[in-house]
């Protein structure tokens, strides 16, 4: 049986419409997952950075009270306390 040209350009140019539609719909997702992947790598690269600065002010703190402490020795060890003496 002979299907006239008209309704197979028709049904070629639908299957052509949805292939389109199909492809258009694969690239937005790509794009959001890439986009995704972006913010997730930006916001490791800040984490690390958080986590730089906070072990920073943990060691300055530390040093600050290592260096009260030894004020505090030096003064008692002058004063005369041996406790402190090192």
């Amino acid at each position: 049986m002979c299907v006239p040209k008209k309704i197979n350009q028709s049904f070629h140019d639908e299957q052509c419409m949805v292939s389109i539609q199909r492809v258009s719909q694969s690239l937005m997702t790509f794009n959001l997952l890439f986009s995704l992947k972006l913010e997730c790598e930006k916001l490791a690269s800040e984490k690390i950075e958080i986590q730089r600065h906070y072990v920073m002010v943990s060691i300055e703190s530390a040093v600050k009270k290592l260096i009260l402490l030894c004020m505090q020795c030096s003064q008692m060890t002058n004063s005369g306390n041996k406790l402190c003496a090192i």
